[in-house]
Formats: C-alpha cells, structure tokens, sequence
C-alpha cells in the first residue's frame, strides 16, 4: 500500500491536469468490483430500511446530522 500525504484539494487540484485516458483509468480503479457488501451488512441494511418503514427508527435531515454531529464547514 502506498501513502500520499494530499488534501482532498491537493488531490482533486492533481486529478485536473490527467490525461482524459489517465481520468478513465482511475475512474475505472475507483468502481472497482472489489467493493461489496457481506452479507450481515446487507442483511443490517434491510433490517434498518424495515425499522425506518415501520417508524421505529428516526431519520434526521442532513441539516439535523450536522448540528448533531457538530460539523462545521
């Protein structure tokens, strides 16, 4: 594994000066199909899709996450 120490915006500033080939490789190694869920994630998932239908589980607005999370941009 190799470690970069960039910003997101270094990063990003970096990805602007890719080739348009260089753009697709890396768009290509990013939705790779490694990325899955096991199946207890997927099972958590439907589980909490059943709680929030049901009204057992909250939902909150990304405005309500922030304030709860104390994000601050």
């Amino acid at each position: 594994m190799v470690t970069i120490n960039f910003s997101i915006d270094q990063l990003l500033e970096a990805v602007k000066h890719l080739t348009k080939v260089e753009k697709e490789r890396l768009k290509v190694a990013l939705t790779d199909d490694d990325f899955a869920l096991s199946e207890e994630q997927k099972e958590i998932i439907l589980q909490r899709q059943k709680d929030y239908s049901a009204g057992i589980m909250k939902a909150y607005s990304l405005t309500e996450a922030k304030a709860k999370l104390n994000y601050t941009e």
